[in-house]
């Protein structure tokens, strides 16, 4: 249980054990103030401290903090006076229990060790990915001003170049059956080859759940739109034909085109932000390749492969079918 959701659940706790519950909650807020341990700090002047239990302190910023965290339904109840005492003597009520759990040596118990060693590796998880995030996001603006910069002459100059792209683009459906090795998209080739339906083929062998349950059927799109992989082996091909087995990031691809046709032109304007972005990219690749290669990437896919996932049962009926065959 993460520590945000423990903080609620045991706030709903010590709400239904001050009976704030409904008619019952509006009831304790009117007649109910009885408040134990409070030591109020006269006029906040200095100090913001409102009450104080034990070694335990209970800050007027904490109020307002744990007042906004609580659900909209309760934060009702406690915009009043009489409601603040009230949301007051709950934190009391916590914090009294967590300095009778200090003396009862709590801390010390194996549950409470082994929940908190979760606890602070959760936290570290999150932290480290938030500052992996952070790095990432900081580090393309910077590579976008830079390496990755497209200018107006980049764009026009491809706008020219291209522009039967843009003044008749080519929107194509396509069918493909995606496999995790190249041995399983060797064996859905042959059955295609010899004479078995593509969407069958793709129905029962396919891991992409999506597209497996239409035959295989994905599209449209137009140039621009997938990996440059399986792009390059998609338009060139005739209606009804079948490229050569693909490998991209997912896996390998069985690609065939299943119709075209022109689409609506493109004006320059409306391009311009489709070959910023299309630019940039490539740009992106060609920054990445380069930095794969420095950095000596290993990879080891035996292990890879061995790598456990939940709720996989789709891709798992598929291993199963095929490895009955």
């Amino acid at each position: 249980m993460t520590g945000e959701n423990y903080a609620s659940v045991k706030f709903q706790i010590l709400l239904q054990n001050a009976g704030l519950n409904g008619e019952t909650m509006k009831k304790a807020i009117i007649f109910s103030t009885l408040i134990f341990g409070v030591v109020f700090s006269g006029c906040f002047k200095k100090e913001v401290i409102v009450a104080e239990v034990g070694s335990e302190k209970i800050s007027m910023e904490m109020v307002k903090e744990r007042l906004n965290e609580t659900s909209p339904f309760y934060r009702n109840f406690f915009t009043s006076d009489a409601g603040k005492k009230q949301f007051l003597d709950l934190l009391i009520r916590e914090k009294i229990i967590v300095e009778a759990s200090k003396k009862a040596g709590v801390e010390a118990t194996k549950e409470f060790k082994t929940s908190m060693d979760e606890f602070n590796k959760e936290s570290a998880k999150k932290a480290k990915e938030f500052r992996d995030n952070m790095r990432i996001e900081l580090f393309v603006k910077e590579l976008q001003k830079g390496v990755l910069q497209v200018t107006e002459k980049d764009i026009n100059d491809y706008y020219i170049t291209n522009k039967a792209e843009f003044e008749k683009p080519l929107e194509v459906m396509a069918k493909h059956i995606l496999l995790p090795s190249k041995e399983l998209a060797e064996k859905a080739m042959r059955r295609i080859k010899s004479g078995e339906s593509f969407a069958k083929v793709a129905s029962e062998m396919s891991i992409d759940p999506v597209s497996a349950n239409k035959g295989g059927q994905i599209g449209p799109f137009k140039r621009g739109d997938l990996l440059p992989e399986f792009e390059k082996a998609l338009f060139p091909l005739k209606v009804g034909q079948i490229a050569e087995i693909v490998q991209t990031q997912f896996g390998f691809h069985i690609i065939m085109k299943s119709s075209q046709k022109v689409a609506s032109s493109i004006p320059y304007q409306q391009a311009k932000e489709l070959i910023k972005r299309s630019l940039e990219k490539n740009k992106f690749d060609l920054w990445l390749d380069a930095t794969k290669k420095k950095l000596g990437i290993k990879i080891d896919y035996d292990s890879l492969a061995k790598v456990a996932v939940d709720n996989a049962s789709f891709s798992e009926n598929k291993a199963n079918t095929q490895s009955a065959e």
